[in-house]
Parts: structure tokens; sequence; C-alpha cells
């Protein structure tokens, strides 16, 4: 609701950028020391912090550069190709440095935000002008309320895409979060396992990557919900498939084969 009522102001773009700046001290100086003296504490207080980044954070960078997309009249999967190239050369990059030292990785994310601020502060986005014309008509002039979003509780399609992303997205985000602690396990050395993930993950990502970009169009022939439907029987398939496999070979085949 609030994505949608900002429009294109960047207004919590800012405030998410300043949290991603932030990323080292907080895991360097906060977290970690927070974790030794009280894992409880500290694991609700970087939940909060993850939550708000990461796993919101991150949908409304990408809500709104849809919205910029459509404003301006291009695809945005062909834009989400560049954020899943930059996600392989940073999995690579880290699986080396992670077994070095971890801080490094850290720091380089703070100061990647840094870069991602300087963007922010340059960037100019404009509506399009059928946009325009609309917003002076009055068109977008509706606000959205806590009544609006209470009638979409009596909506049984809601509810159908509530359990999909609670039963599909939600459960395929703690299987991804572990995925690397499991696929270490089939090392002798973790230090190693890590370093291989992260070349695993940049060859899976260089294949969405391809997948991304050919993603409008097909989303485009079978449609949303069918869309949504394949991806949810292929995640079921990786996670189900991973639960079998025995070799960190299986593990690496399923993981790319999700991708294509």
């Amino acid at each position: 609701m609030i994505s949608d009522k900002l429009g294109l102001r960047k207004h919590l773009l800012w405030t998410i950028t300043i949290l991603l700046i932030l990323f080292a001290p907080f895991f360097i100086f906060v977290f970690s020391p927070l974790l030794q003296v009280n894992i409880i504490a500290g694991a609700l207080v970087g939940g909060l912090y993850l939550g708000i980044v990461f796993s919101s954070g991150s949908g409304a960078v990408e809500a709104y550069i849809e919205r910029v997309s459509r404003a301006n009249r291009f695809e945005y999967g062909k834009v989400r190709v560049a954020g899943c190239v930059g996600w392989a050369l940073c999995a690579s990059i880290t699986g080396i440095l992670f077994g070095i030292d971890p801080n490094i990785t850290f720091w380089i994310a703070s100061g990647f935000a840094l870069v991602l601020g300087v963007l922010l502060w340059f960037s100019r986005p404009e509506s399009s002008n059928s946009a325009q014309v609309m917003d002076a008509l009055g068109a977008n002039r509706q606000a959205f309320s806590l009544r609006v979003a209470a009638e979409l509780l009596r909506m049984p399609r809601f509810w159908g895409f509530i359990i999909y992303v609670v039963g599909v997205a939600s459960v395929y985000d703690v299987f991804d979060q572990q995925f690397a602690n499991f696929f270490k396990g089939f090392f002798a050395d973790p230090r190693r396992g890590t370093e291989v993930f992260g070349f695993v993950t940049t060859g899976g990502e260089l294949l969405n990557a391809l997948i991304m970009f050919c993603a409008p169009a097909i989303v485009n022939r079978i449609g949303a919900k069918n869309a949504l439907l394949t991806a949810g029987m292929i995640m079921s398939v990786r996670i189900l498939g991973s639960s079998f496999a025995t070799t960190a070979v299986e593990v690496v085949y399923l993981k790319n084969a999700a991708y294509v």
C-alpha cells in the first residue's frame, strides 16, 4: 500500500538504501556481538533488519522498477536480467571471500549500497504522458485505505493467492536460505563447499538471466496464472528432488535445472 501510494517518488527507496549502507556496521558491530550475548535477542534483531531490508525491501524495489518500466513502456523482465547478472558475479566473489574473511563481503555490500545511493540521487524517473493526463483528470486520485485493503479479504481469489505465496514463495525462501548449509554438507571442507556453492550459484543465475530475458514473451504466451503454477511446480520438484539427492552433482543438476 505504501509503495503504491508513493508512486514514482523515492522516499521508500531512500529508506532501504540507507539501511543497506549500514549493512556492514550492523552485521559486524551489532548483530554478531548480540548473537554471542543472547542468541534469541540477536535472532529477533537480525530477523527484523533482514526482513525490512531484504525480504520486504527487495519486493518494494522490484515493485518500483516495475512501475517505472510500465510508465516508460519497457519490459521489466529485461531489466531484471541485470540483477541476475549482478547476483551471479557476487555469488562467485562472495564464495571466495567468505572463506577468507566474511567481514570483507559485508563492507563490499555497504560500498555498493553507497553506489546505489549515488545512482538514486541522480535518477529522475518521469511518468509517461498518458499517466500525466490521467492524473490531471483525477483518474488516479483514489487513495488506498484500510477499508479498501479489508475488502480484499472478501475475495476468494485473493485468499487463493495468499495460500500460493505462503505455500510456495515463502517455503521456497526458507529452503533457499538453508540450501547453502545443505550443499556444504557434501564436502569434507566447509570452506571448499562455500567456494563451490558460489560458482554453482553463478552458473544458475546466468541461466536465470537468460530466462528473465525471455520471461515477458513466455508470460504473455501462457498467461500470468499458468506462469505462477509452472513456477510453483518447478520449485516443488527442486525441493523434493534435493531431499533425495545423494551427491553434490545431483544437487547442482537440480539447482540449475530449476532455472531451465
